[in-house]
């Protein structure tokens, strides 16, 4: 288990001094037009100097017919003093300040907002007692009140929070727009599940343009609705993945006790006890952070009364899986390798294919137990970040077209030929340079449509590497994870690219050669460093191996393109994963490593079968020497 009491560094630099963030209360205390008290000044700060790392506000509403209580509000410039004096106090502990903000919808309190004035996503009463039926909102009450919350985000801003929050749970709005029993619209805001999602998702990108990239931005979400005809885990699932990939800093899951994994029904009465229904069985918090697999943190409230709870909340979520994020690259080989070792141990494997830039980010920031990459990072990177790196597998990057006519390798490129078309000096497939190369071939006059990455990726840091080693005379714009393209369209990992080219005519992108087979592409012919033409297999992904100095290489780090070999393949690269060398669980640790080594050990034959080439024992026998510097306070985690 972490221990809670470490600092948490979130992605945009602000950080935790410790893992405890103190909940918001509903204090029903504020003056009556949304300005804080003096009371609740005075209650904010004594509870802000009880040492808590972070510390959310009281909800805020943005605007006036929101309101569900007599709280502060964030709706009109008027409230910005109120926000300033606010921050102070929630600071006052030395802890990050966040603001809750939120809209009541179909549960505002009608003596505030005025008779006649309650508007939801639909004409449907809450099931709460007594609950009137709100009107309809209008398309355009919609989308201003996106702007509504966008605008409170950025007077959160100006008032020097830390933080914003999104209150997407406990039936307020946000919850209405995604929840079936409370949106019924017909319009693009309702229908289908991805139609439910849209207004939350429409209002987090609001929120991070207020806020900009260095303020951390939350969204609180209820896991499930217990009613029969509510949303349930699988769909607030889909959601939080949807979230996590929109930069948020940490999902918040609200739960009346997170022992207990279920929240309340709409329809509880507070003064009474009673007990959570609904669910199948499944944690959602466990399932929960195995989908964000490290994107963001995920923070859990309700029931935790004793410091050994704040272990206890998230870290249940983790028992049985590994968690890791990177490259799309080696992805094929990770989900198969996951699905033996499961079989064989019980233990899961969660892997997220989010990009080699995504999986260096996540294991810095700590949220998974390894990141991968087939960018590696260089010996001094390393001790910057105070990670360990090593080869797991090698694969090969090939050209795949979408030509009408045209089968597999039959294509011949040079890499000259591939520079211009990326570069844009190459635009249509009959050009008279790509002709010479495939004398008697049928090209068609039609445009290149390009198609490249639009993530920070390892692949593209393995293409641009080969573009700059075989044809640097051409190709100026430099070897990266993420470069300016100067022409083409993107697509967000291997797949992205695949279905890219798949879907457009005339087109080519590069990919990693288990989705061209998975797919079905057209691979094309490389010329080598020898100036043999080669097609892209096993065995000449195999002489591209064979040229790798490992023993003699700092950390491990080894570029295999454009290698010497009449049979080698041009555009080769190891895939990476990388771990924290100062571990803070040792049985997660251990864990990950068994897992690694079993691959290393056992998993060859199933990398052959995708056509990666496994790393061989003289080399993993390196690794495992490596290993020995992990550590967990001073001492090595391996060998067990």
């Amino acid at each position: 288990m972490t221990d809670p009491w470490t600092p948490f560094r979130f992605g945009g630099g602000r950080t935790l001094p410790n893992r405890f963030l103190l909940a918001p209360m509903t204090t029903d205390a504020s003056d009556p037009d949304g300005m804080v008290s003096a009371g609740e000044r005075a209650f904010v700060r004594r509870r802000s100097l009880s040492g808590f790392g972070g510390l959310i506000s009281s909800c805020a509403y943005v605007h006036e017919d929101g309101r569900s209580w007599n709280g502060i509000g964030a709706a009109k410039p008027g409230h910005l003093p109120s926000l300033e004096a606010l921050v102070g106090d929630l600071r006052a502990g030395g802890g990050l300040a966040i603001l809750q903000i939120y809209d009541g919808g179909r549960i505002a309190r009608p003596a505030l907002i005025g008779e006649g004035r309650m508007r939801a996503p639909s004409a449907v009463a809450s099931l709460r007692p007594g609950a009137l039926t709100p009107r309809e909102m209008t398309g355009a009450e919609v989308d201003d009140l996106v702007g509504c919350f966008g605008a409170a985000a950025e007077r959160a801003r100006q008032a020097g929070f830390d933080g914003v929050e999104l209150h997407g749970a406990n039936h307020y709005l946000l919850h209405q727009f995604f929840s079936p029993r409370a949106n019924r619209r017909r319009d693009r805001w309702g229908g289908d599940r991805d139609a439910r999602m849209r207004f939350p998702l429409a209002v987090v990108q609001a929120a991070r343009e207020a806020v900009g990239p260095g303020m951390v931005l939350g969204y609180r979400i209820t896991p499930f609705e217990p009613e029969p005809d509510g949303y349930g885990l699988d769909d607030a699932l889909a959601l939080v993945d949807r979230l996590a990939g929109l930069g948020l800093d940490y999902i918040h899951v609200s739960l009346d006790d997170f022992r207990l994994q279920r929240p309340q029904r709409e329809d509880r009465n507070y003064l009474v006890a009673s007990a959570p229904t609904g669910g199948d069985g499944r944690s959602p918090l466990a399932e929960i952070r195995a989908v964000i697999a490290g994107r963001c943190a995920v923070v859990a409230c309700g029931g935790e009364e004793e410091e050994g709870d704040s272990g206890e909340a998230p870290e249940q979520a983790m028992v049985s899986t590994i968690v890791g994020a990177g490259a799309s690259f080696p992805y094929p080989l990770y989900s198969a390798w996951g699905s033996e070792y499961n079989s064989l141990t019980g233990m899961k494997l969660n892997y997220q294919s989010i990009g080699s830039g995504g999986g260096i980010s996540a294991i810095k920031a700590k949220t998974v137990d390894f990141g991968a990459s087939d960018a590696p990072l260089t010996g001094e990177e390393l001790a910057e970040a105070g990670l360990v790196q090593w080869p797991q597998c090698v694969g090969g990057v090939v050209m795949v077209v979408n030509l009408e006519g045209i089968e597999n390798n039959e294509l011949k490129l040079t890499s000259e030929l591939i520079a211009k078309i990326y570069n844009g000096d190459i635009t249509t497939w009959d050009d008279a340079a790509i002709k010479a190369e495939n004398d008697g071939l049928d090209l068609p006059g039609s445009k290149i449509n390009v198609v490249h990455r639009s993530d920070s990726s390892g692949t593209t840091w393995i293409f641009t590497n080969y573009l700059d080693a075989a044809a640097g005379d051409i190709w100026t714009l430099g070897a990266d994870k993420e470069i300016a393209w100067p022409t083409g369209v993107g697509g967000k990992g291997n797949e992205g690219v695949a279905a890219s080219v798949q879907q457009l005519k005339g087109s080519i992108g590069y990919v990693e050669y288990a989705y061209a087979k998975e797919t079905g592409l057209v691979t094309a012919m490389l010329q080598n460093a020898d100036g043999e033409w080669v097609e892209p297999t096993l065995e000449t992904f195999g002489e591209a191996a064979a040229q790798a100095d490992w023993a003699g290489a700092d950390s491990f780090y080894v570029v295999l393109v454009n290698q010497p070999g009449p049979n080698t393949w041009p555009i080769a690269g190891a895939s990476f994963i990388m771990t924290q060398k100062d571990q803070a669980d040792a049985a997660r640790a251990q864990a990950t490593l068994e897992f690694f080594d079993w691959a290393f050990r056992e998993g060859a034959e199933t990398a052959e079968r995708l056509d990666y080439v496994p790393i061989p024992e003289s080399v993993w026998g390196l690794v495992e020497a490596e290993w020995e510097t992990i550590t967990v306070s001073g001492a090595p985690v391996w060998p067990l």
